[in-house]
């Protein structure tokens, strides 16, 4: 130890060479680690912000190329095209096919990754002994009875839960009410204070689905909500006053078979408006790697908003992968020219070697005397790397990012403008869903998303205690291997060899 201070403190020259190498290489690869390490935690967070819901949605890719194909009959081609156009519908293939319907929803959720799950289905009702709300009046529309039935299998519905209602007065159906299908309903302040309705109130409705003959259901209020919704004009004007939020009942789902549907039409039913929300966000790729092997999704899929996420990921992960590549690069030729600096300064030493072997030092002695030398040259470097390394590696990151935000912004809005042409199209049909089941999945996503953007999803390259012990392991690793090496090569001569050959 002695001998390798006082080697480092007369060699002021070389010492000075080495420690900046010894700098250069550790700035780049502590930036590299702190880039990659922020990548990561990137990926978590985003995840995070995005969310624990996953929506299983139809794959209108997949049905529309087996319709090209022909693989489709014609009873199939009307009842999935139906589908597209919303309302109440049930399937058989959908089912086969991996789509969302009731039996494959329960499937998917029956997971240890799962917290809780909606499943939601819109439908119109005649309750002729309630006015209806119109925008025109701001009130009561006296001629108009046609409300809008949302089905809800969670004790929280998922409007309720996103913000969209929020329950005023009253209570939710308990559980033991939603998988009973008992008779309750909530409704909208604004409904019940133009009909002078009350918490225990019974109302009529009747009732029609799957061309069933109309059934008459006396439904009991059990809670009044506000809406909170904004009102989609377009919607509307295709839709009429019943898809206002004032005019939405909501009602437990298994009210169904009340209405008729049996066992077998219930299992099969397509179910487009569902959440499922699971424990915790980074379980995703997990849940969907179980999920794909309960069942084969050709016409259905899970989806976690993987398109936001993609879109945010892209750059950051590239930028991860150039961190990883860099620190690998850097690392081996850095320690390649270590190691090419250490054989020459061995090699100059012949003589000191050969001296210290005859009078009896041991060669292990010696290779450790060389290892530390190089070892504390390291140390010094890699705290001084400590300082300047967070500053690289926020430079790398920005530079990257800003480049690659600005494209991937650019193929977003191209993609979003495809989409939006063709997201509900299949062969000729004008496939628009007014019943707004997967509108308003859609929308809630959409202010969603609103409030992520690439401009926000930013990598923060801040000191970090992991990377600095990744350094200063390799670093030292490093050092001592590139030492170690040049010094055995040396070592193979004997004390009188060295010293005949001093010259």
């Amino acid at each position: 130890m002695k001998r390798a201070l006082k080697y480092i403190k007369n060699k002021k020259g070389k010492t000075l060479l080495l420690g900046i190498i010894f700098l250069i290489i550790a700035n780049f690869v502590l930036a590299g680690l702190l880039v990659y390490n922020a990548t990561v935690k990137a990926q978590e967070q985003t995840r995070i912000s995005i969310g624990a819901d996953v929506n299983y949605i139809i794959d209108n890719e997949g049905i529309i190329e087996d319709s090209l194909k022909g693989v489709l009959n014609k009873d199939d081609s009307s009842i999935i095209r139906a589908s597209f156009m919303g309302g109440v519908t049930t399937s058989e293939k959908l089912t086969e096919k991996g789509g969302p319907t009731y039996s494959n929803i329960m499937k998917v959720v029956d997971s240890e990754y799962v917290d809780s799950y909606d499943i939601s289905l819109s439908f119109e009702a005649d309750i002729q002994q309630l006015e209806s709300y119109t925008q025109d009046t701001g009130g009561a529309n006296a001629s108009n009875h046609i409300f809008d039935i949302k089905l809800f299998s969670d004790v929280a519905p998922s409007d309720f839960d996103n913000g969209s209602a929020e329950l005023v007065e009253g209570e939710f159906p308990s559980i033991d009410q939603i998988n009973s299908g008992e008779n309750v309903v909530l409704v909208e302040e604004t409904i019940a204070s133009n009909n002078n309705l009350k918490i225990g109130d019974t109302i009529t409705n009747t009732v029609s689905v799957l061309d069933y003959e109309d059934v008459e259901l006396e439904l009991k209020i059990v809670g009044i909500y506000k809406t909170n919704e904004e009102v989609d004009q377009r919607l509307i004007g295709r839709g009429g006053a019943s898809l206002l939020p004032q005019n939405r009942l909501y009602v437990p789902f298994n009210i169904l078979k009340s209405i008729g549907l049996s066992d077998e039409e219930l299992e099969h039913l397509l179910i487009t408006s569902n959440v499922i929300h699971l424990k915790d966000p980074l379980y995703t790729d997990e849940y969907k790697i179980e999920a794909e092997n309960k069942i084969k999704f050709n016409y259905g899929k899970l989806d976690a908003n993987d398109d936001l996420y993609d879109s945010l990921m892209g750059p950051i992960e590239k930028l991860g992968v150039i961190a990883k590549i860099m620190v690998i690069i850097i690392a081996v030729a850095g320690a390649a020219i270590i190691g090419l600096i250490t054989a020459l300064t061995v090699n100059e030493r012949k003589e000191e070697i050969g001296i210290m072997l005859a009078v009896g030092e041991s060669k292990i002695k010696i290779v450790m005397q060389f290892v530390i030398e190089v070892t504390i040259i390291a140390i010094i470097a890699f705290i001084l790397s400590s300082f300047t390394g967070s500053v690289i590696g926020e430079k790398i990151s920005s530079t990257v990012l800003e480049s690659d935000i600005i494209s991937s912004s650019d193929n977003n809005n191209r993609g979003f403008m495809m989409r939006s042409a063709g997201q509900f199209s299949m062969g000729n049909s004008k496939s628009v869903n007014t019943r707004g089941n997967q509108v308003d999945m859609n929308t809630n996503r959409t202010q969603k998303n609103d409030k992520l953007s690439l401009e926000n999803n930013k990598v923060d390259i801040n000191f970090d205690i992991t990377a600095l012990i990744q350094l200063f392991g390799l670093g030292l690793l490093m050092s001592i291997i590139s030492t170690i090496i040049p010094s055995l090569y040396v070592m193979r001569f004997n004390p009188k060899q060295i010293l005949i050959n001093r010259t």
